[in-house]
C-alpha cells in the first residue's frame, strides 16, 4: 500500500493477516466488495476452496445453496463454540507427534450441516487458519503440500460417506509428515452408516487408528426447533430471497419490495422441529416465485432441486424414514442355535439315541427295551430336519463330554515304545503280514476293551442323494461308517494303519503282499550294484595280471573291479534296511490298505485301476456285493463293540433321492433291523451285538411315493395295505421307522424368534431431538460424553454433554432389518404364508435384500435407503419367493406395462382383475389359487406402489 505519511510515496508491506485482525479493515472490504473478507491459503489453491459466497447466480434455485449464502447465517452459537474448543484442543498420541484430529458430523440432508461448516471456516480463515473445502479429486500426491505449511489447517470433507479413501489419504499425510501446526478435519455425513467403522477398520497403522479412535462424532440438532423461531426463519428467508432476486436477470423489473407474501408457514412444516432448514427455505422461495404467473415456472424449477437434492419426492428423510442393510442374505446351512424353540424335542430324542445298554442287565436286551432303533424326523423341505439333527448331534457331543469316562489301562512301556512314531513302518507292516498275527485282528492291543471305557457313540453322516446306483450308495455307506470309527479305532495314526492292515490281511493274499512290500523296499543301489559288478569284473579279466596302488595298497585288476561294486551293494543293502525299520509303510504297500477296508469287484473305486497287490479273493468270488459289505461292516462293528462304542448313523435328504436310491437305503437299514449286521457270527447273543441307531431326515409323503414306485412289481394289483395305509410305501415306512418325530410347525411366535436370531433384535430409533433434549435453552452437549442412538448419557462436570456416536450401536439402531415397522410386516406376511417354513423365510429375507441394494445402488446408495420403500419391497420379494412360476407372466410387458402393474390397478374389481388376469396370462385354471391369493396381498399392502417400485427396479 501507499504510504501517505511521508512525502516520498515509498510503499510499505503488511502482512495481510494483520490487517484482518484490525476492526476496521475487513469492514471495508466487506462494504465495497459486498463479500466478507477471507484469507486464502497460497499453497492450498489448488486443492481447497475458500469460504467465500459465490458471486455468480444463474436461476432462482440456485439461492438454495449453501455457498450462496442466501440468507443470513444464524443461531448454531453452541454448535460453533464447540467447534471451536475442538480445533483448540491439541491431540496426538505419545508415539505420533502430528497433531490432527477430526470431527463427524451428522445430520439428515437440508438440515444445514454445509453451512454450518462454511461459517466455522471463514471464521477459522479470519483467524488466520488456512481453511476451505477440499475438492473431491484431490489424491494423495496432492495433499503433500499439507506438509509445508506455516499455519494451522482446517480441511472441510462434504458428503464424507462418499469419500473415505481422501479422509484416509488425509490423515495418513498428517501423521506422515507431521507439522508444527494442527490439522482438523470437518466431515460432514449424512449418516455413519457402514462406512465409518470400515475406515476406522481399515488400517493397522497404530498411528493412523489413534486419530480414528479420537475423533468426535455428533450429530446436528435442528437449528429451530420451535414454531416461533420457524416463522421467524421463514420471514428472513423471503426478505432475503427478495432482495438477491431483484439481482437476477429477467426478475429484475418486479416489485418485489410491495409483494405481499404470507409469513405463515406452509403446512407440510408444523414446527417442534420437523422439517430441515432447505425445506423451510425452499418453501419460502417456491411462495415469493409463486407472486408472479411468469415466476411461477420457476417455483416448479425449485421444487425440482428440493426433489433431486433428496433424491425422492416428499419430505427430506429423518432419522425415522430412512436406514442402512447390514444383511447380506442367506444361505441353506444348517443352524448351529435352536430358533424353533425344539429344545424339548432335540433332548428327548438324545435321551434315546444316548442311554447305553446295561452289559449286566440281560432281561434289557432280551426284551428289546434298549430304544428305538430307527427314528425319523419327518417334515416338508425346509422345515428344519437338517437343523433338528445338527442340535441332537451337538447335544450328544455335549453329553459325552460331562459323562464319566474311566482311564484306560497304563500301556506298557514296550507299547509306548512302539507308539512313538507317528506311523506305521515297513517292518512293522512286515510282522503284521505274516500268519501269526491274523488271529488277533481287530482285537484290543492297545487296551480299548470293552471294559475300559463307557459306552460312547460313534457318530457318521451319509448323504445318499450324492450317490446313483446301489453298488455306489453301498461303498459309500461303508466309507461314511468307515471315516466315523477312524478315530475309535486307536489312540494315533500308527495304531489305526496297523488295524486296516491287519483286517485287510485277512481277506488278501498276504504272500504277494509281502513280495510287493519287499520289491519295492529294495533300495536302486542294489541294481546298479549287480550292473557295475559284472561290467567291470569281464573288462577287467582281460588284464589280470595288472596291479593298481590305491592309497598305498596294491590291488590286482579283478579285485579292484569287486572292490567298487561290493562297496555299492553294501551301501544299497544298508539303504534297504534303513527304509524297512525307518520307512512309513504305505510308501512301499497301497494306501488303501492303512484307510479303510479294500473294495474292489464293483464297489472299486472309479478312479483308475485297482492295484494287482489288492487280489480278494472274497471280491473275486461269485458272492453278490450286498454279502461283501455286509461283511466289512460287520467286522468294523464288532471292533467297535469290543471298545465299548455304539453306532449312529444320520441319513439326511431321503427325500431328495431317486426311488431306486431310496429303497436301497431302507434295505440297508432293514439289514441292520434284522441282525444280518450286527455281530460277527451268527450265534452272537442281543446283548454281545453292538448298538446301532439310525436318525432319518425325510418328508414321508415324498419317500413313500418313492417306495411305490420302485416297489410297483412286486405289491400285489389287488391286494390293499393294512393298518389303513393310503399305498404299500406308508406300509413299508410303518415297518420300518420306530419313532416318528413329526416337525411341528412353525408358529406366530416361533417366526419371532426366528426373524430374531437371523435379523436381530427390534431397535426402538428415538429422534435426536427427543434424545438430545429440544428448545431454545436446551443445552448443547461439550466434550467428553458418548451417547447411544437409543439414549443421551451423562452432564459432566464441566458442561452438559457432547453427543457421540458409538458406531455399532449407530449401525444397529439404523440397519432396516431391525426397524419396528419392517420387522411387523415381515413377521406378518410369514405368518400369512400358508406353508412358511425356515428355508422359505430365509428366500424371502435374501430376495428382500437384494431389492433393496439395487434400489440403494439406484438412488443415494445402500446407506440411505428410504423405510417407506423398504416396506413396498417386502411384498415384492413376497411376491417373488411365494410364486416363482408367475414371475415370467407378472414382468413380462403388456401394452407397456408389466403385468404386475394391470393386476395391481384392477385388484379392487372383478370384471377388471378377470380382464387383467387374461391380458397378463394367468387365465389358465391352475392359476386361480396362486392368483386369489395375490390379490388379497395386493389389496392389503398398496399394490399399486409395489408395482410402481417393481418397475423401478
Amino acid at each position: 500500500m501507499v504510504s501517505h505519511s511521508t512525502t516520498d510515496g515509498l510503499l510499505i508491506a503488511v502482512r495481510v493477516s494483520l490487517l484482518a485482525r484490525s476492526e476496521d479493515f475487513p469492514r471495508l472490504v466487506a462494504d465495497r466488495t459486498g463479500v466478507p473478507l477471507v484469507i486464502e491459503s497460497a499453497e492450498l489453491v489448488d486443492i481447497v476452496d475458500p469460504p467465500r459466497p459465490r458471486r455468480r447466480i444463474g436461476s432462482p434455485s440456485a439461492l438454495l445453496s449453501a455457498d450462496v449464502a442466501a440468507v443470513p447465517f444464524h443461531g448454531r452459537e453452541a454448535e460453533l463454540a464447540e467447534l471451536k474448543q475442538w480445533s483448540q484442543e491439541r491431540r496426538h498420541s505419545s508415539t505420533a507427534a502430528a497433531d490432527i484430529d477430526i470431527f463427524v458430523c451428522i445430520a439428515p440432508a437440508g438440515q444445514g450441516k454445509t453451512r454450518l461448516a462454511f461459517e466455522f471456516a471463514s471464521r477459522m480463515a479470519a483467524r488466520g487458519w488456512a481453511a476451505g473445502s477440499l475438492r473431491a479429486g484431490v489424491d494423495a500426491d496432492g495433499l503433500r503440500v499439507l506438509a509445508g505449511l506455516r499455519a494451522p489447517v482446517l480441511l472441510v470433507i462434504d458428503y464424507g460417506e462418499t469419500r473415505p479413501e481422501q479422509i484416509n489419504a488425509v490423515v495418513e499425510q498428517a501423521v506422515r509428515d507431521p507439522t508444527t501446526h494442527p490439522v482438523r478435519v470437518l466431515v460432514l455425513a449424512r449418516s455413519l452408516g457402514d462406512w465409518w467403522p470400515a475406515l476406522r477398520s481399515r488400517t493397522n497403522w497404530g498411528n493412523v487408528r489413534s486419530v480414528y479412535e479420537s475423533a468426535t462424532v455428533s450429530p446436528l440438532q435442528a437449528l429451530d426447533d420451535t414454531r416461533a423461531a420457524q416463522e421467524a426463519s421463514y420471514s428472513a428467508a423471503i426478505r432475503s430471497f427478495a432482495e438477491l432476486l431483484r439481482q437476477l436477470p429477467g426478475y429484475a423489473d418486479k416489485d418485489w419490495d410491495a409483494v405481499t407474501v404470507s409469513t405463515s408457514l406452509p403446512d407440510d412444516i408444523d414446527g417442534a422441529g420437523s422439517g430441515s432448514v432447505l425445506q423451510l427455505h425452499a418453501a419460502a422461495l417456491t411462495n415469493l416465485l409463486n407472486t408472479f404467473p411468469d415466476t411461477a415456472e420457476a417455483a416448479q424449477g425449485v421444487r425440482d432441486l428440493l426433489a433431486a437434492r433428496r433424491n425422492e419426492p416428499g419430505p427430506d428423510p429423518g432419522p425415522d424414514t430412512e436406514g442402512s442393510l447390514r444383511i447380506r442374505g442367506f444361505g441353506d446351512r444348517a443352524a448351529e442355535a435352536d430358533l424353533l424353540d425344539r429344545a424339548a424335542v432335540v433332548a428327548a430324542v438324545t435321551d434315546l439315541l444316548a442311554m447305553p445298554d446295561d452289559p449286566q442287565d440281560a432281561s434289557v436286551a432280551g426284551n428289546d427295551m434298549s430304544g428305538p432303533t430307527v427314528v425319523a424326523l419327518e417334515g416338508p423341505w425346509g422345515s428344519g430336519k437338517t437343523t433338528m439333527m445338527r442340535l441332537i448331534e451337538l447335544e450328544l457331543g455335549r453329553r459325552q463330554k460331562q459323562s464319566h469316562q474311566p482311564r484306560a489301562p497304563e500301556a506298557s512301556r514296550t507299547t509306548r515304545k512302539r507308539r512313538s512314531r507317528a506311523h506305521l513302518s515297513a517292518w512293522a507292516a512286515h510282522r503284521r503280514l505274516s500268519p501269526r498275527f491274523g488271529a488277533g485282528a481287530g482285537g484290543s492291543e492297545d487296551g480299548q476293551g470293552a471294559g475300559a471305557v463307557a459306552a460312547t457313540p460313534v457318530i457318521a453322516h451319509f448323504n445318499p442323494w450324492a450317490h446313483q446306483s446301489s453298488e455306489q450308495i453301498w461303498a459309500g455307506l461303508t466309507r461314511s461308517i468307515v471315516e466315523a470309527a477312524q478315530p475309535r479305532l486307536g489312540v494315533d495314526g500308527r495304531s489305526r494303519e496297523e488295524y486296516w492292515l491287519l483286517r485287510n490281511g485277512l481277506r488278501l493274499d498276504r504272500r504277494h503282499l509281502k513280495r510287493t512290500l519287499w520289491r519295492n523296499l529294495a533300495s536302486p543301489l542294489l541294481r546298479v550294484a549287480v550292473f557295475a559288478l559284472l561290467a567291470p569284473l569281464l573288462a577287467q579279466l582281460v588284464k589280470a595280471d595288472q596291479v593298481y596302488t590305491v592309497w598305498g595298497a596294491e590291488f590286482t585288476a579283478p579285485t579292484l573291479a569287486l572292490l567298487l561294486p561290493g562297496t555299492l551293494l553294501l551301501i544299497g543293502v544298508l539303504h534297504t534296511l534303513v527304509r524297512l525299520v525307518w520307512g512309513r509303510a504305505r510308501a512301499f504297500l497301497p494306501g488303501e490298505l492303512f484307510d479303510g477296508p479294500v473294495l474292489s469287484g464293483p464297489l472299486a473305486p472309479s478312479t483308475g485301476s485297482v492295484d494287482t497287490a489288492l487280489r480278494d479273493p472274497y471280491y473275486n468270488a461269485r458272492s453278490g456285493y450286498l454279502y461283501l459289505v455286509q461283511h466289512d461292516i460287520r467286522e468294523l462293528l464288532a471292533s467297535l463293540r469290543d471298545r465299548g462304542h455304539g453306532l449312529i448313523m444320520f441319513i439326511d435328504d431321503l427325500d431328495r433321492c431317486s426311488p431306486r436310491a431310496t429303497a436301497d437305503v431302507f434295505e440297508a437299514i432293514n439289514l441292520f433291523l434284522s441282525g444280518a449286521i450286527h455281530g460277527s457270527k451268527p450265534t452272537e447273543k442281543p446283548p454281545d451285538q453292538p448298538r446301532c441307531r439310525f436318525v432319518l431326515g425325510l418328508d414321508p409323503v415324498v419317500v413313500a411315493a418313492h417306495l411305490d414306485r420302485a416297489y410297483k412289481d412286486l405289491t400285489p394289483d389287488k391286494a390293499k395295505p393294512g393298518n389303513g395305509d393310503p399305498t404299500w410305501g406308508w406300509t413299508f415306512l410303518r415297518k420300518l421307522i420306530q419313532l416318528p418325530v413329526p416337525l411341528p410347525h412353525i408358529t406366530d411366535t416361533g417366526i419371532t424368534t426366528v426373524l430374531t436370531g437371523l435379523l436381530g433384535a427390534v431397535v426402538a430409533r428415538r429422534p435426536l431431538a427427543a434424545a438430545t433434549g429440544s428448545g431454545t435453552g436446551a443445552p448443547h452437549p461439550k466434550p467428553g460424553t458418548v451417547v447411544t442412538p437409543e439414549t443421551a448419557i451423562g452432564t459432566g462436570e464441566a458442561g452438559p454433554p457432547r453427543i457421540q456416536y458409538d458406531p455399532e450401536a449407530e449401525a444397529r439402531a439404523r440397519a432396516l432389518e431391525t426397524n419396528p415397522e419392517i420387522r411387523t410386516l415381515i413377521e406378518q406376511r410369514l405368518n400369512d404364508h400358508p406353508d412358511i417354513s425356515i428355508r422359505e423365510a430365509k428366500r424371502l429375507l435374501t430376495i428382500w435384500q437384494f431389492y433393496l441394494r439395487v434400489s440403494g445402488h439406484k438412488a443415494r446408495g445402500t446407506d440411505q435407503l428410504s423405510v417407506e420403500q423398504a416396506l413396498h419391497l417386502v411384498v415384492l420379494a413376497e411376491i417373488a419367493a411365494r410364486w416363482p412360476a408367475m414371475q415370467a407372466q407378472l414382468r413380462r410387458p403388456v401394452e407397456g406395462r408389466p403385468g404386475l402393474y394391470w393386476l395391481a390397478r384392477s385388484a379392487h374389481d372383478d370384471e377388471q382383475w378377470a380382464a387383467s388376469r387374461a391380458r397378463a396370462g394367468l387365465r389358465a385354471k391352475h392359476h386361480t389359487p396362486a392368483c386369489d391369493a395375490l390379490r388379497v396381498l395386493l389389496r392389503n399392502h398398496d399394490g399399486e406402489q409395489v408395482a410402481a417400485v417393481a418397475e423401478i427396479l
